[in-house]
């Protein structure tokens, strides 16, 4: 075997590179075949899985006029919404294909009218009415139809074009964003500067025929963010030991050790770090912030999150150039010390090859992709967590300052009938 190797590699056989590829068949195949067989096995489970159990219902909220509320408001939702959780056994999840409950928050503009939407399955919709009613007693709530349905795959390119892409964190997911507490005077229950009009001011400028979607797929998570955030403390805080001894000295060379009565003795665990609580007063000042905006966020309840941002329009009048500046409004939540969105290059259709021409037919696929993504509100393999006050920065409805002209407000406020009030008799 060593033979055939050795007359591959020679610099008399330029090609011995591929040849070296095609002679590891047997490495490379099986799991590029087993990567592909799991994913059509998950996808088909699961898809199973949501015929048979889930109906989802798709939820506008219409807000109420000059009402003036902070984003704390629709945080006190999303922690109502944490509790919307199911756990499942191994087999439910990888046999019966069971998903875990999840949310989607959406903020869409179809020829600058905005909407505010949430899409639940039915068995939480009265929980998501009661949280939104119990936060913002003067809204409306309405069942709509799902507005992606019209956008059919043979249509691509045809009859509409789309683009988009799912976005990411550039830090680990410890590092929170900058939220909406830094653009508020904690000390006054009033909208002062809405993080958020920035991006609904860009999605109501768009031409009639225009589309812009923002969507963001969340699942309540128990405590993956505590692990996270613990485990970047300890590093910052040097803390952290890594155990870099191998399989045979961790659990074969103590059975050896013991059979021999100690004369083979086993490779020692190394010792963990002296353990430092507290913030370190040698720490710089920027390390203390830091420590402490984790601690901060670890402290509140985190959702495994996607975020995706689609443009979707007629052939004729195709012009991406909506997602760019909705890119350049989120750049206001980035923090160089902290944590930035980043686009999934992987996601993005527009695709060139060396020599800078397209490839129209991944464009395609990536397209096809995006959008069954967003239709199916699925996680992609870009996703993070985020808690409740992080999704709130991005996911809030807007107080009465936001004077953007197409964002769907009730127009006049419900009314008892006052007391007493005498009733004609017809009879």
């Amino acid at each position: 075997m060593f033979n055939e190797i050795g007359q591959y590699i020679s610099i008399d056989n330029p090609f011995f590179i591929f040849q070296a590829i095609a002679w590891a068949w047997w490495i490379w195949l099986p799991i590029i075949l087993w990567t592909i067989l799991k994913t059509l096995y998950y996808d088909y489970i699961r898809g199973n899985w949501i015929a048979k159990n889930l109906e989802f219902v798709l939820l506008e909220i219409v807000l109420e006029k000059g009402e003036e509320k902070t984003p704390k408001s629709m945080e006190q939702f999303l922690t109502t919404l944490h509790g919307g959780q199911s756990s499942y056994s191994w087999w439910e999840t990888n046999v019966e294909g069971a998903l875990p409950d999840m949310f989607s928050l959406e903020i869409v503009s179809i020829g600058g009218s905005l909407h505010f939407l949430i899409r639940t399955h039915t068995k939480y919709r009265k929980m998501v009415e009661s949280g939104i009613y119990a936060a913002f007693p003067e809204v409306e709530i309405i069942e709509v139809s799902d507005y992606t349905q019209g956008y059919k795959n043979d249509k691509l390119e045809v009859e509409y074009d789309l683009f988009g892409m799912d976005l990411g964190m550039a830090k680990n997911d410890a590092y929170p964003i900058r939220t909406y507490q830094q653009f508020l005077d904690p000390n006054v229950d009033a909208k002062i500067n809405d993080p958020l009009a920035q991006v609904l001011e860009v999605m109501a400028n768009i031409e009639p025929n225009e589309q812009v979607w923002i969507q963001l797929p969340i699942s309540p998570l128990d405590d993956a963010l505590t692990k996270v955030s613990k485990k970047e403390l300890d590093k910052i805080l040097d803390r952290d030991f890594e155990d870099k001894r191998s399989f045979l000295d961790k659990y074969v060379a103590p059975i050896i050790e013991f059979i021999s009565f100690g004369l083979v003795p086993a490779p020692k665990a190394p010792a963990p770090k002296e353990q430092k609580f507290g913030i370190d007063q040698n720490l710089t000042p920027g390390k203390k912030n830091m420590i402490e905006t984790i601690e901060y966020s670890m402290s509140k309840p985190g959702f495994l999150t996607a975020f995706r941002i689609v443009y979707v329009a007629p052939k004729s009048i195709f012009d991406p150039a909506p997602v760019k500046s909705v890119l350049a409004s989120l750049q206001q939540f980035n923090d160089a010390n902290l944590n930035s969105f980043k686009p999934d290059e992987n996601s993005i259709p527009s695709v060139t090859d060396f020599f800078n021409r397209p490839k129209r037919g991944l464009e395609r696929l990536r397209k096809i992709l995006l959008l069954d993504n967003y239709i199916k509100r699925k996680f992609a393999s870009t996703k993070f967590i985020f808690n409740t006050e992080e999704l709130t920065t991005i996911f809030h409805f807007p107080g009465g300052s936001v004077t953007t002209s197409t964002l769907k407000r009730v127009q006049a406020k419900k009314a008892t009938p006052p007391i007493g009030l005498p009733i004609i008799d017809n009879e």
